[in-house]
């Protein structure tokens, strides 16, 4: 008899979508999603079965449910990504691109990731 799930798998999304907005999943390791989230190891590997599914998760959930400003970051940190390489990942961040592009124009979406890699790049230095 399996353990009942005691996390809501929404609040957990969102909150490593949020972790995406200002961390490059590469640089975001296990045990920060484990403090930000407050589930247990083996319960995010049984409800997504890898880091690069619940991230492609926290990728979905982001899209029908964060700003722009958050979308254009979260494909800013992830699309040069080595986790971006990974199947779930780069399927998410296609559908987001499309999903983005259906809402406004390519150029629109080429500048608003110009405009946050030019302000990152200027805040770092």
């Amino acid at each position: 008899m399996g353990r009942n799930q005691t996390f809501s798998e929404d609040e957990a999304l969102q909150t490593v979508a949020v972790l995406l907005t200002t961390i490059n999943p590469d640089a975001l390791g296990m045990d920060s999603i484990i403090k930000a989230t407050g589930i247990q190891r083996q319960s995010i590997y049984r409800t997504w079965g890898s880091k690069s599914e619940l991230i492609a998760s926290a990728i979905g959930h982001a899209s029908n449910n964060s700003s722009k400003k958050d979308l254009v970051a979260i494909l800013a940190l992830t699309l040069g990504s080595q986790s971006a390489l990974e199947k779930p990942v780069a399927t998410s961040l296609s559908a987001l691109v499309l999903q983005m592009n259906k809402e406004s124009s390519p150029e629109d979406l080429q500048t608003s990731l110009g405009k946050y890699l030019t302000n990152r790049l200027r805040r770092n230095n």
